[in-house]
C-alpha cells in the first residue's frame, strides 16, 4: 500500500485503488473521513511529486483495513450507532451469525449493549475493537475445533 499526501488529504493506494481520507484536525496522522479518490484537484504531476511510498506488513495492512471498515459505518461523530453496528455485522460476518442462529443464539440482540462500555448508545473505535475481539476469539476457538458461536455470553 502506498500513501499519497495531497495537502490535508491522504490517499491510501491499495491494488491500484485509492482509498481517500481527510486528516482529522488536531490529531496528526489520524485518518477520519473517507473522501472520493476523484475529489482532489491537484494535477497528476503535483500528485506524483508528493507521492511517498510506504510499505506495510500484512498485519499493519489488517489494522488499516479495520479502520476503513469502522469508518464505513460511522456517523459524523466518528461513532457507530446500533443500526450501523448490526448492518456491519450482517454484511461482514454472515457465516458467524448463521452459526449462532443454528444454535438458537441471538448474538445481535445483546452485543451492542454489552460492548457499549460507556453506555452512550454509540460504539467508538475502542468499543468496535471489543466487538471484533468477541468474534475473533470465537474464530480462534473454532480453529481449535470448537464450533462457531460457542463463545461465552453472546
Amino acid at each position: 500500500m502506498e500513501e499519497l499526501a495531497l495537502g490535508s488529504q491522504t490517499s491510501l493506494l491499495k491494488g491500484g485503488r485509492a482509498l481517500g481520507f481527510q486528516r482529522a484536525g488536531r490529531y496528526k496522522g489520524h485518518l477520519k473521513e473517507p473522501i472520493s479518490p476523484h475529489s482532489t484537484q491537484e494535477s497528476n504531476t503535483e500528485a506524483a511529486s508528493l507521492k511517498t511510498k510506504m510499505s506495510h506488513t500484512p498485519v499493519e495492512q489488517s489494522v488499516e483495513d479495520l479502520i476503513v471498515l469502522f469508518h464505513k459505518y460511522t456517523k459524523p461523530d466518528d461513532k457507530i450507532d446500533k443500526p450501523g453496528l448490526l448492518k456491519m455485522l450482517k454484511e461482514n460476518f454472515p457465516n458467524f451469525l448463521k452459526a449462532c442462529e443454528k444454535k438458537g443464539k441471538d448474538f445481535l440482540a445483546h452485543i451492542f449493549e454489552d460492548e457499549d462500555k460507556n453506555k452512550d448508545k454509540k460504539i467508538d473505535f475502542s468499543e468496535f475493537l471489543l466487538v471484533l475481539g468477541v468474534i475473533a476469539t470465537d474464530y480462534h476457538n473454532h480453529s481449535h475445533g470448537a464450533p462457531l458461536c460457542s463463545g461465552g455470553g453472546h
